[in-house]
């Protein structure tokens, strides 16, 4: 359980650290009018401290379990897991794929590259989240089985 919720509190993380930062634009020069009234910052604004999700970033928790569609329209699977990268990106998805009532199918990892994220009544799920994969199912069923470090027998590079 403490493994699970470290892993789901990495993957947010991971998640947030993705999002491009945007640099700001030099300021304007000065024209010797009067500036306009100045505003608080927002909490948390330079600290690095995220104060509140915004309308297109997504949870960590509200991607577990969402389905995966292929471009025509299949359900291949749910998304299992997050692959979150060395530099806290995340990297790709391993999708539980091919189950019947938990039980057979495998688990493929997919590069984040081939993955977008959609919202709208069309995904299935209560809270409207799919992931469309640029993969067919030819291509999930015939990809090796993901292997995580536990199942090669290695320490995750972020244990001591």
């Amino acid at each position: 359980m403490m493994k699970k919720t470290l892993i789901t509190s990495l993957a947010t993380l991971a998640l947030l650290a993705s999002v491009p930062a945007f640099a700001q634009s030099a300021p304007p020069p000065d024209t010797g009018a009067s500036p306009p009234a100045a505003t608080a910052p927002s909490p948390g604004a330079g600290t690095g401290i995220i104060t509140s999700q915004t309308s297109n970033e997504i949870l960590a928790k509200d991607l577990m379990g969402s389905p995966v569609m292929t471009p025509d329209g299949k359900k291949i699977g749910v998304v299992k897991d997050l692959i979150i990268g060395p530099q806290g990106q995340v990297s790709g998805l391993v999708i539980a794929s091919g189950s019947f009532l938990g039980l057979g199918g495998k688990s493929v990892g997919v590069s984040a590259s081939k993955v977008s994220i959609e919202s709208g009544p069309k995904s299935g799920k209560g809270d409207d989240t799919m992931v469309l994969v640029r993969l067919t199912q030819n291509d999930i069923q015939a990809a090796p089985e993901f292997k995580s470090v536990d199942d090669l027998g290695k320490s995750p590079p972020m244990q001591k």
